[in-house]
């Protein structure tokens, strides 16, 4: 790092704004596997609905129930409970590392 880049990142630093690195939470195999089955599928269907959204080709308001039906069709209530599962147990090892 040049003198102008680490009196900059010092400030920061000293300053409070640094942020330690975000680790993201490991899952059990059985999440992994649930979670990659069901997400792959949920992240295609959520790009496509932004995708017509965005250019006009269906309309928010009118398909956002169904939306979310769908998405809840999918899975996506056992998606967001494996991360959470998984952000609480990482939580916990945290407390007790301190």
């Amino acid at each position: 790092m040049n003198e102008i880049g680490r009196k900059g990142y010092e400030m920061y630093d000293e300053g409070g704004f640094v942020q330690k690195l975000f680790r993201a939470p490991k899952f059990t195999e059985e999440e992994e596997e649930l979670r990659t089955e069901k997400w792959d599928n949920i992240s295609s269907y959520i790009s496509e609905m932004e995708q017509k959204w965005i250019l006009g080709v269906q309309d928010v308001d009118a398909d956002w129930d169904a939306y979310i039906k769908r998405l809840d069709e999918m899975g996506m209530k056992e998606v967001t409970e494996i991360y959470n599962t998984a952000w609480k147990r990482q939580n916990e090892m945290l407390k007790k590392a301190k």
